[in-house]
């Protein structure tokens, strides 16, 4: 059950919205820490971000979602990032309406095999036909965090591992990524919407 007066509230953002009318950064904050959480019914979720999205995001508006972002994200994932240098942070959000392939971690492969340090944040697939987990799962990196940051600073520092990588990433880009591939995902998911054969 949902708490009234937190409808109310939540509710009330959605109008001002609706109006075009701007959040803080604080307020779009506190507002998507409701989503994150699952604490506000689905249809206000949606009705938050639509009207959001239809008004046009303002600059403390996108702030105050990577906030509310990271705020989350740091207490489920509360690692501290190690390297000698600063390091590229690469996230990807999936939501593409064509179901496309995973390009964020993508980046961060070729980024680390450039030399730069990258922070990738992983999830499962939800919403395309792969996410970060299921990437880095196929190419052998485990998902736990002591374990990504060794895997990280090897790709830096060690040619050989890279190289071996790098070539075992386009077995798997040549394999799975393929047009036909894509081709035979698309249909499939087409088929399991009812929309084809």
């Amino acid at each position: 059950m949902h708490d009234e007066a937190a409808l109310r509230s939540f509710g009330a953002l959605i109008v001002r919205l609706q109006r075009r009318e701007s959040l803080t950064r604080e307020e779009t904050r506190a507002a998507y820490s409701q989503i994150w959480r699952n604490s506000q019914p689905e249809l206000q979720q949606g009705a938050f971000i639509a009207a959001l999205q239809g008004k046009g995001e303002t600059l403390d508006e996108i702030l105050g979602v990577a906030d509310s972002h990271n705020d989350d994200w740091s207490k489920n994932a509360p690692g501290r990032i190690s390297a000698p240098e600063p390091h590229l942070g690469v996230v990807g959000v999936g939501m593409d309406t064509l179901k496309t392939v995973n390009v964020s971690s993508g980046a961060a492969i070729i980024a680390a095999a450039c030399g730069l340090y990258v922070h990738k944040i992983a999830a499962p697939g939800m919403t395309g036909v792969s996410g970060s987990a299921e990437t880095f799962a196929m190419l052998g990196v485990d998902p736990d965090v002591d374990h990504a940051a060794y895997c990280l600073q090897r790709v830096a520092g060690d040619a050989a591992w890279r190289t071996e990588l790098s070539a075992r990433a386009r077995g798997t880009i040549r394999s799975q990524f393929t047009p036909k591939a894509a081709g035979q995902r698309y249909r499939r998911r087409l088929a399991a919407l009812g929309l084809a054969e």
